[in-house]
């Protein structure tokens, strides 16, 4: 399952040529920092953990079984380490402003004041879920990751994951109609 690239650094830097595993931060760094970004909602926490994933991933890469998918094993890997750092650090994290947020970084300076105002509602009710829920509905709306990929990251079933993302998107529900109801009288009234 791992693709014929990621199998031929993999096995280079296994082979001792460290130089080779620049190729797989490079390909990996984004989906591991937007993730990071996404569930630690901390732009700085976020870097600290991509560095932490990408030497736990070096460090580990020998008992990497590659019947799996490379990416899929990244994902894991990111998804404890910022779950254990947003544990660990829960007190101190402090809400991020939208840029460095919910868009990690990918934000468009012509989107209007409405288009703003929403994405802020949407990142403020996705902080109001657990970190496990939040990191399911990351993979499965941001980055479109299948229900099995999913359980094969977070070590859930396939029916446990289902029944996870049906209960946050309830609950996402009932904080969004509520927030996005008192918006839009603010946006009417202005």
């Amino acid at each position: 399952m791992v693709t014929s690239e990621d199998q031929l650094f993999i096995t280079q830097v296994l082979a001792g040529n460290t130089a080779a595993f620049e190729h797989l931060v490079r390909k990996y760094q984004d989906m591991v920092f937007t993730l990071a970004v996404r569930v630690l909602n901390h732009h700085e926490e976020a870097e600290e953990v991509a560095q932490d994933v990408f030497v736990k991933v070096f460090h580990s890469l020998s008992g990497f079984q590659q019947k799996s998918n490379f990416k899929t094993w990244i994902y894991r890997i990111t998804c404890n380490e910022s779950i254990n750092r947003l544990r660990s650090k829960k007190n101190k994290i402090s809400m991020v402003n939208l840029e460095e947020g919910l868009t990690a970084g990918f934000y468009d300076q012509n989107q209007n004041l409405e288009s703003d105002e929403e994405k802020k509602i949407v990142q403020q009710a996705l902080l109001t879920l657990s970190e496990t829920e939040r990191v399911m509905v990351t993979l499965y709306y941001y980055d479109e990751m299948s229900i099995k990929d999913i359980a094969t990251i977070t070590d859930m079933t396939e029916t446990n994951v289902k029944t996870k993302l049906f209960r946050s998107r309830q609950k996402l529900y009932e904080v969004l109609k509520d927030q996005y109801s008192l918006f839009t009288s603010i946006i009417q009234t202005n």
